[in-house]
């Protein structure tokens, strides 16, 4: 089992509510031999398990969580033939471009990037890139779409994954930042935006930087 996973799945994929518990951890399914997380908008299938584990939610601290896991399996999309279209994405370059955004001082977690008419939001976006690329770095991804409200399929040899669309409005898409609202980019432009301006020294966030205007 490789620690590098576990650890991006329990940063990036697992819950950090304390509402949901159970969600704040990893299962494993021995029947199934794997191990999976979801914080309810990005769900990760990894294609490993521990068998002494079997059954079991455990946190990142190792405890185990009491409480039933949902059945993560009847999430996922059935792909008949017709019923969804594929995209090939250049995973590496999305993710930077998605890490780059994020660390800009004035991008909100809620921004979305726009993919063949689907929304997806950038920092959910990013921190799933992050972990499928740990499992295994590759140059492409296909992105499995089954409609503008339909989860997202995301396959790779080890690590199976869904991440749910993002709402937005067409008129928005590509105007300037408003009144602190989110910002919906076309995946042309933001990838754009990436390779232009990722060179030049910007302000990053800053912890609490909201205390400097008093």
């Amino acid at each position: 089992m490789d620690k590098k996973v576990m650890a991006d799945m329990f940063k990036y994929i697992c819950d950090h509510d304390e509402i949901r518990p159970v969600m704040n951890g990893i299962h494993f399914d021995e029947e199934k031999k794997c191990c999976y997380g979801s914080d309810g908008h990005v769900l990760v299938l990894y294609k490993e398990t521990i068998p002494a584990l079997k059954g079991k939610t455990i946190s990142e601290s190792g405890d185990e969580i009491e409480g039933r896991y949902p059945n993560v399996f009847s999430v996922f999309p059935e792909e008949k033939p017709g019923s969804f279209t594929e995209v090939s994405i250049d995973v590496e370059q999305l993710q930077k471009a998605c890490q780059w955004h994020s660390r800009n001082i004035d991008s909100d977690d809620k921004d979305v990037v726009v993919i063949s008419d689907i929304g997806f939001n950038i920092k959910s976006l990013c921190g799933l890139l992050i972990t499928i690329q740990a499992v295994e770095s590759q140059p492409k991804l296909k992105l499995s779409m089954f409609g503008k409200t339909s989860p997202v399929l995301i396959h790779s040899k080890k690590m199976d994954s869904i991440i749910m669309p993002a709402l937005y409005k067409e008129e928005k898409v590509d105007l300037k930042r408003d009144c602190g609202c989110p910002m919906i980019y076309s995946y042309e432009n933001f990838i754009n935006d990436y390779v232009f301006n990722s060179w030049k020294t910007v302000d990053k966030k800053k912890p609490l930087d909201w205390l400097d205007q008093y």
